[in-house]
Parts: structure tokens; C-alpha cells; sequence
């Protein structure tokens, strides 16, 4: 198996095992991951999740480029379904346990979008991270773009991002990046440490805590209507109490009522509708306040009604485009609301 798990006394043990690849992540190694998460977020009794990766020198060097990740385009690339971001985690808003980061070496591109997905890291002294998607004609589509930024000032952010230069554990644990840096003999007694505190607390409210702190920053960094597009393959539908909220970037006109007729044939295409309902959701909650999805996939209908500005009609239909390239669902637009 490509990646190793354990379970014992309330902790999780999550190991990328690919030594000899720089623990980088093939499609086998993602399924694998998505199906831990999942199998964590199930399991009351897990506490606490160590993720780590095999050997000293490598904590995961990102996606497997020979694998074939490099044969496909960018646009490919980011067509691929990963609502949780790199291995399933970065951009992950439904596994709320904590996640310790065990960097035990190398940590870049989606290796280090990982890293950005934990709660708490911490590295050993010869660790070093960074985002090398730009020197190789890529971009860090699996969250790097969207939670560096938002870690540390934006001008150190840039600057990794814009050169693909690698910072030192230490220099990432000044920019906050890091909670704590030990040498690497000492790395499992720290990782211990940290397990131990967290297992002292109540666990109900550190998942809460972990949860609302989740969802305060995806609230207070809400992005621009004209920037949301580029990231929304990348995140999960936000709560409706929070994405109703979001009223600063729509003038509104003539109200309508807009609905979404499937024409999908079989349960084969179901989780594409739903992939589709659930990006088309994210998206307009970007822009406009109160969008309501109602997806029914017994009936193969789905309704989102509010009242919009031709001009978000316009940025309606261009997402339609952009994300229903075989014609899944048609957009059409009624002038007098329905109750």
C-alpha cells in the first residue's frame, strides 16, 4: 500500500510510503489518502493525526511527475476533481480533529501544500519548504495559491511563489509557517509532545474550536467577484449562513428565478452533476447573497433562486461554460420569481 495507517490510543497515523519517489503522491497514493480522511472524519475515537512520510529525507515531494501528472496541461490538471486540495487535505473543511504535520525532509509543491493543510508542524532542523511550480511551468493549483498568501505577508508569499525558492525549517517557523523546530532525533518526542497536550483537552471543544477558526478565515478572506473564479475548483460549498452573508459585491436589478434542469442518464453521471452543482454553488455564493442549491438527483433537478444583476447573469452563464463543458445542465431564466 502506498500509504501506511495506523490507529492507536485516540491518535491516527497517516504515512505517505513511497521512500524511493521522494514520497511524491500518484493517483494510487490520492485515492488512498481520500479514503483515510474519510475513515477518520468517521471514527469518534481518533483524536489526533499524525501525517508524516517514509525515510529522512523526503516528507513529500509533491505530485509524481512521472506518474503522468506531467503529460497532462494545467487546464487538465485543474479539471481533475480535488475539492480537498492536495491529497485530499489542503482545502479539507470536513475532517475537524487536529492534523500534526511530522516533516521529517523535503517538503515542496503539493508535498508542502500538505504542510499548509495541517493544524500544527513541526520539522525536523534540515527540513526545507517551497512551491517549485513555476520553474517548471505549472501552478500550485491545490490550495498553495490560496492559504500561503493567507499565512504569512503576502510579499514573503510572492516571493516563493513567483521564484520557486525553498525557505529552511527555520526560516518557516519565523514566518509562522512552523510551530516548532527540533533535530531529527528528536522529532518523534516533539510530535509526541504535541499529542500529548492536545489529548489533555476536551475533545469536543478542540473540534469546535478547529471547526469555527475554519470557517472565520474562509469568511474574513472571502475573494473579490473577479478573482473567485480562478480558485473555485478548489473549494468546498460554504455554509449558507455564511455564504448568505456575502451581499458587498452584487447590485441588484430585476429579480429571477433561476433553475438548472439536468439532462444527466443514469447513475454513471451522478457525481459529476453533483461535482458540478456543488462548484456551481461555491462559485455564485462567491458573488451573490443567498444562492440556494437544491439538488434532487432522484428528479435530475436542481433550483437556485435570488435576485441578480444582468451582469451577474453574464458571470452565471461564463461559469456555466467554463465548467459544463458537455452541456450537462442548462441555465434558464424566468423574469417573474416563483414563490
Amino acid at each position: 500500500m502506498p500509504v501506511k495507517f495506523s490507529r492507536q490510543d485516540h491518535v491516527a497515523r497517516v504515512t505517505i510510503d513511497r521512500a524511493d519517489r521522494m514520497n511524491a503522491v500518484d493517483d494510487a497514493t490520492a485515492d488512498e489518502l481520500e479514503a483515510i480522511w474519510q475513515r477518520i472524519e468517521a471514527d469518534n475515537d481518533v483524536r489526533v493525526v499524525v501525517l508524516s512520510g517514509s525515510g529522512e529525507k523526503a516528507f513529500c515531494a509533491g505530485a509524481d511527475m512521472k506518474q503522468g501528472a506531467a503529460s497532462k496541461s494545467g487546464l487538465e490538471y485543474w479539471a481533475d476533481a480535488r475539492p480537498g486540495g492536495f491529497g485530499g487535505l489542503t482545502l479539507r473543511k470536513s475532517l475537524h480533529v487536529p492534523v500534526i504535520a511530522r516533516v521529517n525532509g523535503l517538503a515542496v509543491g503539493g508535498g508542502f501544500e500538505l504542510v499548509l493543510g495541517c493544524d500544527i508542524v513541526v520539522a525536523a532542523e534540515h527540513a526545507s519548504f517551497g512551491l517549485p511550480e513555476a520553474r517548471v511551468g505549472r501552478m500550485p493549483l491545490d490550495g498553495g495559491m490560496i492559504v500561503l498568501p493567507r499565512m504569512i505577508p503576502q510579499k514573503i508569499a510572492m516571493g516563493m511563489l513567483l521564484t520557486g525558492n525553498r525557505i529552511s525549517a527555520q526560516e518557516a517557523e519565523t514566518h509562522g509557517l512552523v510551530n516548532e523546530v527540533v533535530a531529527a532525533d528528536d522529532l518523534d518526542a516533539a510530535v509526541d509532545r504535541w499529542i500529548a497536550q492536545i489529548l489533555k483537552c476536551a475533545p469536543l471543544s478542540v473540534k469546535a474550536i478547529k471547526e469555527c477558526v475554519k470557517e472565520i478565515l474562509t469568511y474574513a478572506k472571502r475573494l473579490p467577484t473577479d478573482e473567485c473564479e480562478v480558485f473555485i475548483p478548489h473549494m468546498e460549498g460554504a455554509p449558507s449562513r455564511i455564504a448568505s452573508d456575502s451581499t458587498s459585491f452584487v447590485h441588484r436589478k430585476t429579480p429571477f428565478v433561476l433553475n438548472i434542469h439536468t439532462r444527466w442518464q443514469g447513475k454513471e453521471d451522478d457525481q459529476r452533476c453533483i461535482d458540478w452543482a456543488r462548484q456551481f454553488h461555491e462559485a455564485t455564493n462567491q458573488f451573490a447573497r443567498g444562492v440556494y442549491v437544491n439538488f434532487l438527483s432522484d428528479e435530475g433537478k436542481s433550483r437556485v433562486r435570488d435576485a441578480y444583476s444582468d451582469e451577474v447573469w453574464d458571470k452565471l452563464v461564463q461559469l456555466k461554460n467554463k465548467y459544463d463543458p458537455g452541456n450537462l445542465f442548462s441555465l434558464n431564466q424566468n423574469i417573474e420569481p416563483s414563490p
